[in-house]
């Protein structure tokens, strides 16, 4: 459910600078080869350690703003507060528990700082996860579907989305507030280690799955109100609805087949498959459609070829297939598989089964 949360609490002066004094005297005594320093990565006011990465807490972070505000923020991976080697699990809301206690231990009672407990703290950030077991040798395939999946233009048009496109192993789709990676952990990992000097922690325990991640920023909401399994599992599943859907894949016969048998207004539905299928993508698809109808709009009335109406008739159509269960993403037939399962159902289990 949580891979990764980011939570600040609010300091005044007096507070920040004993923050600053306790947390820098244990660190100077107990771990001296990781103390307290400036973060060259921010403009100004913030100190940084990374000491105690391995127990979980793998960034503690002070910050003095322009504007005189004060803060103590902490990259939280919380498996590690409860499990030394749980580097490649989630941790769901009943092992947070646990957590939430070991956290507290380590900064209220060993570095005795001047804060209250985590459930006190506000939430920038947070990564919500779903890990889905799928066969290794069909997570590519769904890689590649995801991929031609309805894809909205600020997820196509940010840098990072473009910069990491082409990887086999994952989609990752960014926008200002949020990130959607879903990936394939084994071979993303594997790929990760290959560029690493270091050789990594057994990880064969994440073959056959296929991970489903919400990176959300700026949250800014009390940890009690994050820590809520419904808003977990929307974060994660309203980005996955909106490209993918809940209809199986299949190939364009097989599809075309089900849409005959399902409705008795097939055909504008299988055009809109046909060409889906030959632009290679909902968005290309999309774009095509718009094109096409303006284009026979200059011959008529240009005003019933807005394209706000024309984007509505092409989702109207969209939602026609998806409500019929068939992803309007269809199987190339060259793969040789007639069908792929939809995994909305079991990211969705995921969430109450962990």
């Amino acid at each position: 459910m949580i891979d990764m949360l980011y939570v600040r609490y609010s300091l005044t002066e007096s507070e920040f600078e004993l923050t600053y004094s306790r947390l820098d005297a244990y660190l100077k005594k107990y771990i001296p080869l990781k103390p307290l320093h400036k973060d060259n990565k921010e403009k100004r006011g913030v100190y940084i350690t990374y000491a105690l990465s391995k127990y979980g807490l793998q960034e503690i972070r002070l910050r003095k703003s322009q504007y005189n505000s004060f803060f103590i923020e902490v990259r939280l991976r919380p498996q590690l507060l409860i499990n030394c080697c749980g580097y490649y699990k989630s941790t769901t809301l009943d092992e947070f528990k646990y957590a939430e206690l070991v956290f507290d231990y380590i900064i209220l009672d060993i570095l005795n700082l001047p804060v209250p407990s985590i459930r006190k703290w506000k939430v920038r950030r947070i990564e919500a996860v779903a890990d889905i077991e799928v066969d290794n040798a069909l997570i590519p395939y769904y890689i590649q579907l995801f991929k031609k999946g309805h894809i909205l233009e600020y997820f196509l048009e940010n840098k990072y989305s473009r910069k990491y496109w082409n990887s086999k192993t994952n989609v990752y789709l960014m926008a200002n507030k949020v990130t959607v990676n879903w990936y394939d952990r084994y071979n993303t990992l594997k790929a990760k280690e290959k560029k690493s000097k270091d050789e990594f922690i057994d990880y064969s325990e994440t073959k056959n799955i296929l991970r489903f991640e919400t990176q959300v920023r700026k949250v800014n909401k009390p940890l009690m109100e994050v820590l809520n399994v419904n808003f977990l599992k929307t974060k994660v599943l309203d980005h996955y609805k909106l490209i993918v859907g809940k209809g199986d894949y299949h190939t364009i016969n097989n599809a075309i087949a089900l849409v005959l048998s399902s409705t008795s207004r097939p055909v504008g539905l299988i055009v809109m498959l046909r060409l889906i299928e030959e632009t290679g993508s909902i968005p290309a698809a999309k774009e095509k459609y718009t094109q096409q109808v303006q284009e026979r709009g200059k011959k008529s009335n240009p005003d019933d070829f807005s394209k706000k109406r024309i984007l509505h008739d092409f989702n109207k159509k969209l939602q026609q297939i998806r409500r019929l269960n068939i992803n309007p993403v269809t199987i190339p037939e060259q793969w040789g598989i007639p069908t792929l399962k939809n995994l909305h159902s079991l990211i969705s289990e995921a969430f109450y089964t962990e």
